[in-house]
C-alpha cells in the first residue's frame, strides 16, 4: 500500500480502494462521533444508491417524515419500480396524516399496503379508550409495519402536528 500512495496507476489497479476512492466526499462537513454525513455524501455522489438507501432509512428510523417526504421523490434516479413496503407504509401515514399525497409521480401504494393501513386505523380507533389492548392488538397484527414503530413514539412525531 506504501507504494500505491505515490503511485495512483497503482491506486487505480486495486478494485477496493479505487471504487472507495471515488466515494471520498469533496466538501467539507461536520460528522459527529460515530455518524455518517449522508446527506453530504449524496450532494458528492448523487449516483450512490447505497448511500441513498441508508440515507431513507434513517430518516425513517428517527420518525423524519418531512425529510423523508422531501427526498421520495428522488427514487426515479436509483431505478426503482415500484416502492419498498416501509416506505409506502410511511407514505399513506405522511399523506393521511398531512391530507396531502406524497407518492412520487409514476409510483402506486399496494391494495395491500392499503388494506392494512386500514385495519391499522380501524384497530387505533376500536381500541383508543382501552391502551393495553390496544398495544396488544396493534403488536400482534402490525408489529412489523412502520405504523407500529412511529406508533410507539408517536408523541414525538405529534407534537409537531400539521395545524388544520
Amino acid at each position: 500500500y506504501r507504494n500505491m500512495l505515490s503511485d495512483p496507476f497503482l491506486l487505480e489497479k486495486d478494485p477496493g480502494l479505487s471504487r472507495n476512492r471515488m466515494l471520498l466526499t469533496h466538501t467539507d462537513f461536520f460528522a459527529g462521533n460515530n455518524s455518517l454525513n449522508l446527506r453530504d455524501l449524496l450532494i458528492n455522489h448523487p449516483e450512490n444508491r447505497m448511500a441513498y438507501d441508508y440515507f431513507m432509512a434513517s430518516l425513517l428510523l428517527d420518525r423524519n417524515l418531512k425529510g423523508f417526504s422531501e427526498m421520495i421523490s428522488n427514487l426515479h434516479n436509483y431505478g426503482y419500480t415500484r416502492l419498498p413496503v416501509h416506505y409506502e407504509e410511511a407514505l399513506i401515514f405522511q399523506s393521511s396524516f398531512e391530507k396531502r399525497n406524497y407518492i412520487p409521480e409514476g409510483f402506486v401504494l399496494s391494495q395491500e399496503t392499503i388494506k392494512r393501513f386500514s385495519d391499522f386505523a380501524e384497530t387505533y380507533v376500536k381500541y383508543s379508550d382501552k391502551q393495553s389492548l390496544m398495544e396488544k392488538e396493534l403488536k400482534r397484527k402490525h408489529g412489523t409495519t412502520f405504523w407500529y414503530y412511529l406508533h410507539n413514539d408517536r408523541s414525538d412525531y405529534l407534537k409537531n402536528e400539521p395545524k388544520n
